[in-house]
């Protein structure tokens, strides 16, 4: 059994009978457990690690496509094939955020053919609003169905980049045939709030509000 862990830097935001408690940390969780007088009145509780951030932000697929927004849209069931063409330059997906947010996991479905899933390994840069590069990863393995990073969490991320790490050509080619959907799960920056985090904290909250309502 792995050992129990509390919420660093606690925030909590009540509303009405409705209470949000964001903890500052990425650590894996199997269980939760909830303790106090108050556990006993609970009608409903909710564990979320994060949303998922690219839904439906900007997706360039160079050295060219027509449908890069297709890895973005939500749907990783019913896949369409991306369009480009393969040549000497390494492949790679471009998702640029509408505003910068902050990122802790990643999640990469591929495409279904049968029981194969050709794609050859990936790799993950994330960079700032000056292209500063915050993170590199690479994993070489052949990709599963589902592929799964979490990463100490990033704050002002401004776009991530994804390829693959094999240089020859046909592995240029399964990686763009594979690729299904990218989902990125985090949240709003500190002193930003909203579906696309785009608007500012109140000044009397002191930079730091509810991410979604935008409430102190």
């Amino acid at each position: 059994m792995t050992s129990p862990f509390t919420c660093p830097n606690a925030k909590t935001y009540t509303e009405d009978n409705i209470q949000d408690i964001y903890c500052d940390h990425n650590q894996l969780a199997k269980a939760l457990v909830l303790k106090g007088p108050g556990v006993s009145s609970l009608c409903s509780v909710y564990f979320s690690g994060g949303r998922n951030l690219a839904l439906k932000q900007k997706a360039v697929l160079t050295p060219d496509s027509t449908n890069a927004d297709n890895t973005v849209d939500g749907n990783w069931w019913n896949c369409e094939h991306l369009q480009t063409s393969i040549t000497k330059d390494t492949p790679f997906i471009e998702i640029s955020f509408h505003k910068t947010v902050s990122i802790s996991r990643f999640r990469l479905h591929n495409r279904v053919y049968g029981e194969d899933v050709k794609s050859s390994g990936v790799v993950i840069d994330a960079f700032d609003e000056q292209s500063t590069r915050l993170l590199h990863y690479t994993n070489e393995s052949t990709m599963q169905l589902e592929f799964n990073l979490n990463i100490e969490k990033l704050n002002r991320v401004s776009k991530v980049k994804i390829t693959n790490p094999n240089t020859k050509s046909s592995s240029f080619s399964d990686f763009v045939d594979n690729i299904c959907e990218i989902q990125i799960f985090g949240d709003c920056i500190d002193g930003s709030w909203g579906l696309d985090c785009e608007n500012k904290c109140d000044k009397k909250c002191g930079n730091v509000c509810h991410k979604e309502t935008g409430k102190c």
